[in-house]
């Protein structure tokens, strides 16, 4: 009789075999079943409570199917400790980056009365005590690479070592659009749009849209979605909101109808209004973060946001040629629905190709010409706009010029309206207070620089955290105020 194959199951298999012991089926049936020795079966029962203690305290159920072993830690109450802590600051939002984690190892080591002196919370102990409870490795804490070919190498590792596709890899970036502007005809009304492709342009999102009028008939469109707010500015809370109700969804839905399934990377900048990874981090979706010195690199910015922006323009001037009637007439009749049905048209109207060489430089350091075919763009526009009854004549630099009249990215717009400073004075120098924004993102900066540094402990950068919480409410007040 040949000797039985050695199996080891899972802990998904051990608690099937619980549950069905617990329906009464029988030990010798199972192990037949499961290809093991009833000795085994007896000692899955036996330890039935301890597995599913175990079980309960892993953080990823996906661990649950891939962990077959149960390791304890030389310190158990230490290790019982910090994973409820762990537990507890998941609970609340704030997943802890690897720093912060190994600092309350530390604080919590010298409380304990068994606490060992010689305790470093070291890389070993960090990597042992994630896998002991299937914490899911999902924030990074990133260098701040200070060339491009530093950020595409970090991102190859990234992309290499977590097996994202590249239909996985996605960008996103805002940018303010006058909608109303015209050449040498000024008008400052703006939307904020997000723009948002995956890294072969196989996906455009749908436009995220925030526009100062209420719906008032903008019917949904499959291309667009219109958000309304008075001050058209992005913030926190409405980035969150995108992410949660319209990247993951439509990501995910995709992934359902093409079956290409798999982990998904969101690309974004450190935008001051972006939350923090730890939030945005999902069950399937984690975040590499561009740093500020990262603009030249990000797809987005590398010619899809030029090019929507182009092509808008253009259409705006056909729509005035053909509707024959005087140009003061025409910018009073030209509504925020019309304009988003035009945005749409134009987000539409991107080639995949431009898409495509917008990812060049990120993903392999390929420098790429953002403005390929621009002079025969404007050529063209110059002629459309010679054709317009009453508008004044235009050369290629006053087209130019009308073309990059938003050219200022999202973040000055936002800082130039969120600096604002209060009417009362400080007592003590006679200066103005900063502005909630202006607090907001110093905060940030902080929170950031702190979670780096090896002093860090949770207490303090919760402190931390509350304060730069408290600057985002008192900024999400005055929206509200404005939108009222």
């Amino acid at each position: 009789m040949s000797k039985r194959k050695r199996v080891v199951l899972n802990f998904q298999q051990k608690l099937e075999i619980l549950q069905q012991l617990d329906e009464g089926k029988s030990g010798a049936v199972l192990a037949k079943q499961y290809g093991i020795g009833t000795s085994t079966i007896s000692d899955i029962k036996r330890n039935g409570d301890v597995i599913l203690q175990f079980v309960s305290n892993l953080d990823c159920q996906k661990q649950i199917s891939e962990k077959k072993t149960r390791k304890t830690a030389q310190n158990t109450d230490l290790d019982s400790k910090v994973y409820k802590w762990y537990a507890e600051e998941k609970e609340r939002g704030r997943l802890p980056v690897d720093s912060v984690i190994c600092a309350k190892a530390l604080e919590i080591n010298k409380q304990l009365s068994n606490g060992n002196e010689n305790f470093k919370a070291s890389p070993g102990w960090l990597r042992h005590f994630k896998n002991r409870h299937g914490i899911k490795d999902a924030i990074k804490e990133q260098p701040e690479p200070q060339t491009s070919s530093g950020i595409t190498k970090q991102l190859k590792n990234v992309l290499k070592r977590s097996g994202y596709t590249l239909e996985n890899v996605y960008n996103a970036d805002e940018c303010v659009l006058e909608w109303k502007t015209l050449p040498n005809i000024d008008d400052s009304k703006r939307v904020t749009l997000i723009v948002c492709t995956n890294a072969n342009a196989s996906h455009k999102l749908p436009l995220w849209i925030i526009g100062p009028d209420k719906r008032n008939g903008i019917s949904p469109d499959h291309s667009v979605v219109y958000r309304h707010q008075k001050s058209v500015r992005m913030n926190t809370h409405l980035f969150q909101d995108w992410v949660d109700n319209h990247f993951v969804p439509e990501v995910k839905r995709r992934q359902l109808n093409t079956g290409n399934v798999g982990k998904i990377l969101l690309i974004i900048d450190d935008a001051p209004w972006h939350p923090s990874c730890d939030v945005l981090v999902k069950d399937q979706v984690d975040v590499f973060l561009l740093t500020d010195n990262s603009t030249p690199i990000q797809p987005m910015d590398l010619g899809v946001k030029c090019r929507l922006k182009i092509i808008y323009r253009k259409k705006l001037l056909q729509l005035l040629l053909t509707r024959l009637c005087p140009i003061k007439q025409f910018l009073e009749e030209f509504t925020s629905k019309e304009s988003v049905s035009l945005i749409a048209e134009a987000w539409d109207s991107i080639p995949r190709t431009a898409i495509v060489q917008s990812w060049g430089r990120l993903l392999s350091d390929v420098k790429t010409e953002a403005a390929l075919g621009r002079d025969e763009e404007v050529a063209e526009i110059v002629a459309i706009a010679e054709k317009v009854a009453g508008l004044d004549p235009c050369d290629v630099n006053d087209i130019t010029r009308w073309l990059d009249r938003d050219k200022e990215d999202c973040d000055n717009y936002i800082h130039a309206d969120d600096s604002r400073l209060s009417s009362e004075e400080s007592q003590d120098d006679g200066q103005q207070e900063p502005s909630h924004m202006e607090a907001y993102q110093c905060l940030h900066t902080v929170v950031q620089w702190f979670r780096r540094q090896g002093e860090c402990n949770s207490d303090q950068l919760t402190s931390l955290e509350r304060l730069r919480d408290l600057a985002a409410t008192k900024i999400c007040g005055e929206i509200k105020e404005e939108r009222d």
